[in-house]
């Protein structure tokens, strides 16, 4: 089999993956070790995750659903007061001022436009017309197996950086879906990352994503690192979430263990 993936390994078992589905939706849990991020000359937050994830999913279908879900909220007379309220009872604040989130900040992050307050509901509707063009989609194109193109997954094509051990390099597989478990396996020996400050409006986004359970706030994409080994199981039946944040997946098989 030929690919475009630099793993041919993962490459042809994430095909083999989705052909299995027959193109419906699949659960797929994996390990991975994160890429962190170099902090006061050391690395943090490359901690060892599981995840699982359910992919072969609509991201497009996904992102109507929360815009759908965004505008019945929005709809609500009481809307802008009664998220405000509910933001202050839970401290949420700007993180960079300490300052209270104000209504012009909860309506920024529902139908703003300007720079750095641009709105959910803005991005959502230009998702859906194909103009929220990412500005790093250039270094990115699907995974391909023989000529014939994985769903939710893509491959790095850029330059990457040659200084850092932890970047992608070209062939890097990512792959997409909606998170539905995590654990932390190993913590990293440095730590968490110190995570940035985040502005009014991306407080005020963040709070209506968890409060109002937009769907697109859990579809994420994740890489497959060069020289990491990944552990691929699949299942076509309902996760449980077993206790310590352990992830089952009932009749799950082991696609396989390769390296990235």
């Amino acid at each position: 089999m030929s690919t475009n993936a630099k793993s041919s390994v993962v490459g042809c078992h994430l095909f083999n993956l989705a052909a299995e589905a027959g193109g419906s939706p699949r659960f797929v849990a994996f390990a991975t070790r994160l890429a962190g991020e170099v902090q006061g000359g050391v690395r943090k937050g490359d901690h060892l995750m599981e995840y699982t994830l359910l992919t072969g999913v609509s991201y497009e279908g996904m992102v109507a659903r929360s815009a759908a879900a965004l505008k019945a909220a929005m709809a609500s007379p009481s809307f802008v007061s009664d998220t405000l309220a509910a933001m202050a009872a839970e401290g949420v604040v700007c993180e960079q001022t300490g300052a209270a989130i104000t209504a012009t900040d909860l309506i920024d992050a529902c139908t703003g436009t300007g720079r750095g307050r641009k709105g959910l509901l803005t991005a959502y509707e230009q998702t859906l017309a194909g103009v929220n063009e990412s500005t790093s989609a250039h270094v990115y194109e699907p995974l391909a197996v023989d000529g014939d193109l994985v769903p939710g997954c893509k491959v790095y094509t850029g330059a990457g950086q040659p200084s850092d051990p932890k970047a992608p390099v070209a062939g890097t597989v990512y792959l997409a879906g909606v998170t539905i478990a995590s654990k932390v396996v190993e913590r990293s020996a440095n730590g968490d990352k110190v995570a940035s400050k985040r502005g009014a409006v991306a407080r005020a986004k963040a709070y209506l994503e968890r409060s109002l359970d937009l769907p697109a706030a859990r579809y994420r994409t994740f890489r497959l690192l060069p020289g990491e080994a990944v552990s691929l199981k699949s299942g076509s039946v309902a996760f449980h979430g077993a206790e310590g944040g352990k992830t089952v997946l009932p009749g799950a098989k082991d696609i396989a263990t390769l390296v990235a």
